[in-house]
């Protein structure tokens, strides 16, 4: 038994966790490192004694591949006659009355054994664990615990971990990394497979080709087809991944990210096998705190949302960014990247100028040499070059910044303190452009919702500049002088169109800006031309699962009698028409009888040239809220109480508007029903940012699609805002919402 040990690099994540485990086991620990770090001073604050230089008498030294063999206490050590000891060879000695469980593998290995030591406690198997990352739930990346297990990284980096036995193994993965000491990938994996040679329960990741190609025994686990293990129906929501596996339905993992799904599978897979318990395993994964340094979030200043990541190969570093996407839709995606040695870079160079594709902007700094010395063309500012990305001093990374934007600082050196440094950088203003008014019948309205939208636009971080545009379509500041739109936008960071109807709502002031190449609010031009266009609209939702009315269409130009025979053989009375371009309040006739269709027909011609005729279906007006890009928010639905009168422009907008509901009374496959409409009928349509979906519930018990509005109405009163609000997105935090999924599309263009 070891009484007394002295740890050369005790800084080191892995050293540090060895350090905590001797001490607990009632070790006397002592240990030097060049740098004092966060890290350092907690081990002191933990009994453990940090030394300057030299080593206490009668210790047992401690010394990882790090450590040069020059190294002046290691030759201290040697001098003193000290038993000295590779980390390895510790950790082995420690399994003497243990079983040790063991994930190695390229990438996830510290991810993975944080979630089994988790599962493992939450299942009151009380393990033992030294681990390449802090679990602040679990007292740190070392622990020893009464249990029979032993969780603990195997590293692969210097060959030391073919002098451990163990009981269990995840293997995840078998991508090529520290060439400098295994010189080529053939040697790299033959190691891996003689280490899983020896587990007797070895669980390994299907997906990779590399372990495929090892004939390795024990279960499989991946998305593949033929794993052991299958993941299938993944799903990431709210910081949290559902998935399936074989029989076990909906595991949930507190994480993100397709590759945390893979880790939580091993893991679920390796305690299935072992015998725990399945219950406390989904528990265990459902309440995973996470890892410092893996997707931590930092914190936020001025609606930058700052994450830290220890991802530094290019394979962790692509995965991390396609998780964050996925988990931030709404986010403009900056990265922050501290490339990790030389050698690494100049091995892998191709690889990580493509590793950074999901990212919005890319910033590169300078190489962590990690006590390398320099290689020739193999630097940061070349890595920029080649990834398209900026060369930059993080000093001034905050400069590039703006709310909305999700910065992820990412790397394995010291790039982590950049976070807390961001945290409090001073982040510039987005400047807005709020864009209202217009020639269309529903100019008043669009003024009533752009000063709402003004009013609750945050001050801390916007300038708001309001672009009016009159009835004449002539452009003015608010105070009423013609102002230069163009030159106006130029010095605006985002745009915000709040017109209803035609020339503004209908892709023409979209196109504009996009012509601009100005980021705005809500649907693009193709889009909001197809939203605005009823005719095109239902052509388009035929294709989804949900009932359209019958209806027909006609152009002004065509002859009246043509028109008339095709209603007749597509439509019974009392029918609807419509113009095809404007909101159903406005140009919009109720036809009782025959007699009356052709009068009826021209006057919705004076209104538009296009409209389109569709049977009259009693029944109850429903909305549905959708927000985002990409990864939807669907509202659940709300209703105008019509009462079986027409929602007329004064209905809606004056004094005798209707009242309308954010809890309508329906049955509850009507609004799965209604929701998952709205959802296709988004997609069909390409919408992003948001819009407002207006269904009919029939009197027959039948949903009917009705049209979709690409800038919905934003009054206080307007049932958009107050549906998001009923699931919690406030108002404020709506528009905040609206203008990064902007930013985040026009980043993706």
């Amino acid at each position: 038994m070891i009484k007394k040990a002295h740890f050369i690099g005790i800084g080191g994540i892995g050293m540090s966790a060895l350090a905590r485990v001797l001490k607990q086991m009632g070790v006397s620990v002592s240990g030097s490192d060049v740098k004092q770090t966060a890290l350092t001073a907690k081990l002191e604050q933990e009994g453990i004694n940090l030394v300057d230089k030299g080593i206490p008498k009668n210790s047992v030294v401690i010394y990882s591949s790090a450590i040069d063999s020059q190294h002046p206490d290691l030759i201290d050590a040697q001098a003193q006659g000290c038993t000295i000891l590779h980390r390895a060879e510790l950790l082995q000695k420690l399994l003497d009355q243990k079983q040790l469980y063991a994930v190695a593998g390229t990438h996830g290995k510290t991810t993975t054994s944080a979630m089994l030591s988790w599962v493992l406690a939450s299942a009151n198997q009380n393990p033992s664990f030294a681990i390449g990352g802090l679990i602040n739930a679990l007292g740190g990346n070392g622990s020893y615990q009464s249990g029979s297990a032993f969780v603990a990284e195997a590293d692969e980096s210097d060959g030391s971990f073919l002098r451990l036995h163990p009981y269990a193994l995840i293997l995840t993965s078998g991508d090529l990394d520290h060439l400098d000491f295994w010189k080529t990938h053939a040697a790299l994996c033959t190691a891996y497979a003689e280490f899983a040679s020896r587990s007797k329960s070895l669980i390994w990741c299907r997906d990779d080709r590399h372990l495929y190609n090892m004939n390795l025994h024990g279960k499989s686990y991946g998305f593949h087809l033929a794993s052991d293990y299958r993941l299938a129906r993944l799903h990431q929501c709210s910081g949290l991944i559902t998935f399936d596996l074989n029989e076990h339905k909906a595991i949930t993992v507190k994480a993100i990210g397709r590759h945390n799904a893979l880790n939580a599978a091993a893991v679920f897979a390796m305690c299935l096998e072992l015998g725990v318990n399945e219950e406390q395993v989904r528990e265990g994964l459902k309440t995973f705190p996470g890892v410092q340094r893996r997707q931590t979030v930092v914190g936020t200043n001025s609606d930058v949302l700052i994450i830290d990541d220890y991802a530094h190969h290019p394979i962790e570093i692509a995965a991390t960014l396609d998780a964050l996407r996925r988990a931030y839709p709404d986010r403009r995606l900056v990265t922050l990247f501290q490339p990790h040695r030389y050698s690494r870079l100049k091995d892998h160079f191709t690889e990580f100028s493509l590793a950074f594709s999901k990212s919005h902007l890319t910033l590169i700094t300078d190489v962590y040499s990690a006590g390398e010395k320099p290689i020739k063309g193999v630097d940061g500012a070349s890595l920029a070059k080649a990834a398209n990305a900026i060369h930059i001093n993080p000093e001034h990374a905050h400069q590039l910044l703006q709310p909305g934007d999700l910065v992820v600082t990412m790397g394995a050196g010291d790039i982590t303190q950049w976070g807390e440094k961001l945290l409090n950088s001073k982040i510039k203003k987005l400047n807005v452009a709020l864009l209202y008014g217009g020639p269309s019948p529903e100019h008043d309205i669009s003024v009533v919702s752009a000063k709402a939208i003004a009013k609750h636009l945050n001050p801390t971080l916007y300038n708001v500049k309001q672009l009016y545009m009159s009835p004449q379509s002539t452009w003015n500041h608010p105070d009423g002088k013609i102002c230069n739109v163009i030159e106006e936008l130029k010095k605006c960071d985002v745009a915000f169109p709040i017109f209803h109807g035609p020339c503004g709502e209908d892709g023409m002031i979209q196109g504009f800006l996009q012509t601009l190449n100005i980021p705005y609010v809500g649907c693009g031009y193709r889009s909001s031309s197809f939203c605005m266009d009823k005719i095109v609209t239902k052509q388009i939702a035929s294709h989804a699962p949900v009932h359209i009315g019958p209806f027909t269409w006609a152009h002004c130009h065509e002859d009246r009698e043509e028109i008339i025979e095709r209603i007749h053989n597509k439509c019974t009375f009392p029918l609807w028409i419509k113009g095809a371009h404007l909101g159903s309040s406005l140009g919009a006739f109720k036809v009782q009888q025959d007699s009356d269709l052709g009068a009826y027909l021209e006057k919705a011609f004076s209104f538009d040239g296009r409209v389109i005729i569709e049977n009259h279906t009693p029944g109850r007006e429903i909305e549905i809220a959708v927000l985002g890009n990409h990864d939807l928010f669907i509202s659940e639905p709300g209703e105008v109480l019509t009462n079986g009168a027409f929602y007329d422009f004064d209905h809606k907008y004056g004094h005798d508007a209707m009242e309308s509901t954010t809890s309508p009374n329906l049955p509850a496959s009507i609004c799965r029903e209604v929701k998952e409409a709205a959802r296709i009928i988004y997609q069909y349509l390409d919408c992003s940012g948001w819009a407002r979906l207006d269904f009919l519930y029939g009197e027959d018990g039948i949903l009917y699609f009705s049209e979709i509005n690409p800038i919905p109405g934003c009054t206080p009163i307007s049932l958009y805002p107050r549906l998001c609000q009923e699931q919690g997105i406030s108002y404020s935090e709506l528009l905040s919402k609206l203008i990064r999924l902007g930013l985040s599309r026009h980043a993706t263009i």
